[in-house]
C-alpha cells in the first residue's frame, strides 16, 4: 500500500492477524467509535478479515479506486472453518481447507479514497 500511495494517510478496516500486519506497516485503524478517515485519505478493506462496523456515514463517503486480488496457485486456503482464515487459527486442526467454488483467491482487498 505504501508504495502505490506513497505519502498518503492510509487506514485499514479489521482485526486479528491482519490487525498485526497492517499496524507493522504503520497504517492507522478504524474505530467505531471515532477514529476514521478524513477527506482525502486511503482506505484498505479485506474481504476475509473480521472488520467489524465502520463509523457511521464513512461508506456513504468512500470511493473504490482499486482492487488487490492475490490468488492462490493450488485450491488449498490457509484456514480451519467458515471466515477463518490465514489471519488465525483457533482450534488444533488441519492448516488448510480444500475449495471450491468460483472464489479461491486468498485475500481481496478493496481499496477506497474518503470524499468530501
Amino acid at each position: 500500500v505504501r508504495t502505490s500511495y506513497p505519502g498518503e494517510v492510509v487506514w485499514y478496516a479489521g482485526h486479528w492477524g491482519w490487525q498485526f500486519y497492517a499496524d507493522n506497516a504503520n497504517l492507522r485503524q478504524i474505530s467505531k467509535s471515532g477514529a476514521g478517515p478524513g477527506a482525502g485519505e486511503i482506505v484498505v478493506v479485506p474481504k476475509r478479515v473480521h472488520k467489524g462496523h465502520p463509523p457511521e456515514g464513512m461508506l456513504a463517503r468512500v470511493r473504490r479506486i482499486d482492487r488487490w486480488i492475490y490468488d492462490a496457485r493450488v485450491p488449498l486456503r490457509p484456514t480451519i472453518g467458515p471466515g477463518e482464515t490465514f489471519y488465525c487459527l483457533t482450534v488444533p486442526a488441519l492448516p488448510y481447507l480444500l475449495e471450491s467454488g468460483d472464489d479461491r483467491s486468498l485475500e481481496t482487498f478493496d481499496i477506497y479514497r474518503v470524499g468530501r
